[in-house]
């Protein structure tokens, strides 16, 4: 039992470095997205359509970008590109991490949800199929202590669905979290 535990722990400790390029999948066709870092808080989204680079094309992230994904998190056949972002809004006026879900519509990045908030204050996610396309997310409790909660996507946003954990300190989050 130790040593699965070891083992668990030394893959879930293991720094995933992040590509800046990926393939959104539309009813067929495939077009290649490019997160460019243009300093260290200020990212450009450039869908790679044919040999042209149209800037109108492209989305302007003024904020620095801690994780992104692609997934169909609406499930209508076409990808959609999460963004988790680090900024303030004016609620909140301290930088705190946000996601952002952007559409590729006739070859321009739109904004689909510019989300200020989850249910907690958001420390990661990611994209995970569990009984269809869903969010998981690890937030920080009011308390100091972490859980994870699943979401997924409605007509206006991101839905909570449920907490699968609460109250839990972060290094037991993060193993769920890697697993699942």
């Amino acid at each position: 039992m130790i040593h699965i535990v070891w083992i668990l722990f030394l893959f879930s400790c293991q720094q995933k470095e992040e590509s800046n390029t990926s393939l959104v999948k539309c009813n067929g066709a495939e077009i290649e997205i490019q997160l460019e870092s243009r300093s260290d808080s200020s990212f450009l989204l450039k869908p790679k359509v044919g040999s042209e680079n149209d800037p109108k094309k492209n989305w302007d992230i003024p904020y620095p970008v801690y994780h992104w994904e692609i997934a169909d998190i609406d499930e209508d056949g076409c990808d959609e590109i999460l963004v988790g972002v680090l900024k303030s809004t004016r609620y909140d006026p301290k930088p705190a991490k946000r996601l952002f879900i952007f559409k590729l519509f006739e070859g321009y990045i739109r904004p689909k949800w510019m989300g200020s908030r989850l249910s907690q204050p958001l420390v990661n996610f990611k994209v995970i199929d569990l009984d269809g396309t869903k969010v998981l997310s690890i937030e920080r409790e009011k308390n100091g202590n972490f859980l994870l909660a699943l979401y997924s996507y409605s007509s206006f946003g991101l839905e909570f669905e449920n907490y699968l954990v609460r109250d839990k300190e972060m290094e037991d989050v993060e193993m769920l979290f890697t697993f699942l």
